[in-house]
C-alpha cells in the first residue's frame, strides 16, 4: 500500500519512501504465496494522491502536474495537492519510479492496484484542468450562451499516460487492477481488471463498459438502514444482479453461514443481462431459465433463498446438439450459481495449499 505522503523529520522530504517498507512487503507477499500460490499481490497506487503534503514554505510538488481550478488556484483535498500523469510532466515520471520500487528494483510484490485511475468522476477528484484546452472542452455560460472558460477533459488528457503505465507494468510482468471505469477506447483495448465503487445506479451502468464487477456497501457511499448480516450482504449482490454486474465485499459483516461469494468466483463474463451474469467458468443468475456453460458436462448447481442462505430448488438437465442444458428454478427473490465441476487436480491442490499440505 502506498501511502501518498510520509511524517519525517526536520530538512528531510515529505516523498513517499518506498524502500523503508520493502521487508514488510516481501514477507507479507510470501505469507500469502504459502497459502494461496495462485493469488496476486498487489501493491497500492493512488494515482491522483500519491504526490506529498507540501509544507509550509515548501515549493509546490510536481507544479507542471498540478490540476488547476477554474479559477486558477491549484486543486487540493485535505493539504495534499491533486495531480495527473501526462506524457513527459514530472508526475508522470514520479508514478513510473513506484512501480519501479517494487517491480523492477525489488520484484516483491505481483502488480499494482492504481486507486482513482480513470480520471473521469466527479469533481472532488478532478475532471478538467484549466490551465490548457484541449481544444474542444469549454465552460458556456447559461444566461449569454458564450464561452466563459477553455479546459483540458483529464480523462482524454491523461490517457496515452495511464496507457503506458498499465503495459510498463505487464512489460515488467506485473498484473493491473483498477478501481473505476474505462470509458476511453484506447484504454478498454487494454482489457484491465476493473471495479468501482457504487453509490448511484449509473455507476453500475458505466461498468458495463468494463468489468461488471462494483463493490459492496461503504457507511458513507450509500444509505442503509441495516447492515449486520449475510443477508445485507445478499441485498447487495441482487441489486447489483439486477444491472448485470457482480459485487465484491467492501465493508465486512459478522458471518453466521458461507455466502454465494464462495461460489461467484472465478468467473470471466462474456454476456451480461438484466438480472444476470454469464462466464466462461459459471453463471450467476436471479433469473429462472435454461443455462449451458457449453460442455457436455453435469455442471454444479447451488440455490439461495431471499435471506441469501443456500437451499434447494429444481433442476433438470438435458443434452442438444453436443451441449448439456440446466433448466433453474430460482427461489423467490433468490439466486442461483451454475458452475462447471473443478478438476479432480484442481480441487486437491487447492485443498493442500489451505490446510499447509
Amino acid at each position: 500500500y502506498m501511502m501518498r505522503y510520509e511524517t519525517t523529520g526536520a530538512g528531510e522530504s515529505s516523498l513517499f519512501k518506498p524502500e523503508r517498507y520493502m521487508p514488510e512487503l516481501a514477507a507479507w507477499t510470501e505469507k500469502v504465496h504459502r497459502v494461496a500460490p495462485e493469488a496476486k499481490v498487489l501493491v497500492k497506487i493512488q494515482t491522483t494522491f500519491s504526490g506529498p503534503y507540501r509544507r509550509p514554505g515548501e515549493p509546490i510538488p510536481f507544479e507542471d502536474s498540478t490540476i488547476v481550478e477554474a479559477d486558477g488556484s491549484r486543486k487540493q483535498q485535505d493539504g495534499c495537492y491533486l495531480h495527473y500523469p501526462a506524457i513527459g510532466n514530472s508526475y508522470y515520471q514520479y508514478l513510473r519510479g513506484l512501480v519501479d520500487s517494487v517491480l523492477k528494483d525489488n520484484k516483491i510484490c505481483d502488480g499494482i492496484y492504481f486507486d482513482t485511475f480513470a480520471y473521469n468522476y466527479w469533481s472532488k477528484y478532478g475532471r478538467w484542468t484549466y490551465d490548457r484546452w484541449d481544444g474542444r472542452s469549454v465552460d458556456i455560460d447559461p444566461q449569454t450562451w458564450t464561452i466563459k472558460a477553455k479546459k483540458a477533459d483529464l480523462c482524454k488528457l491523461t490517457e496515452d499516460a495511464r496507457y503506458e503505465l498499465v503495459n510498463y507494468v505487464r512489460e515488467l510482468g506485473g498484473f493491473v487492477q483498477i478501481n473505476h471505469c474505462i470509458l476511453t477506447r484506447k484504454m478498454r483495448s487494454l482489457h484491465i481488471s476493473a471495479f468501482q465503487e457504487y453509490r448511484q445506479p449509473m455507476d453500475l451502468v458505466r461498468l458495463h463498459l468494463t468489468s461488471p464487477v462494483a463493490l459492496g456497501y461503504y457507511p458513507g457511499y450509500q444509505d442503509r438502514t441495516r447492515w449486520e448480516d449475510e443477508s445485507d450482504l445478499f441485498d447487495d449482490v441482487r441489486e447489483h444482479l439486477r444491472w448485470g454486474v457482480l459485487t465484491q465485499v467492501y465493508w465486512v459483516v459478522p458471518l453466521n453461514q458461507s455466502t454465494i461469494y464462495k461460489r461467484m468466483y472465478p468467473i470471466t463474463p462474456v454476456r451480461i443481462g438484466p438480472g444476470y451474469v454469464i462466464g466462461k467458468e459459471r453463471i450467476v443468475t436471479l433469473v429462472s431459465g435454461t443455462y449451458t456453460l457449453g460442455s457436455a458436462q453435469e455442471p454444479m448447481v447451488w440455490f439461495y433463498d431471499a435471506k441469501g442462505h443456500e437451499c434447494s430448488s429444481q433442476k433438470r438437465t438435458f443434452v442438444q446438439n453436443g451441449r448439456l442444458y440446466v433448466q433453474v428454478t430460482v427461489p423467490q427473490d433468490g439466486a442461483a450459481v451454475i458452475a462447471a465441476p473443478p478438476s479432480l487436480r484442481d480441487a486437491l491442490e487447492r485443498e493442500l495449499n489451505w490446510t499447509g499440505g
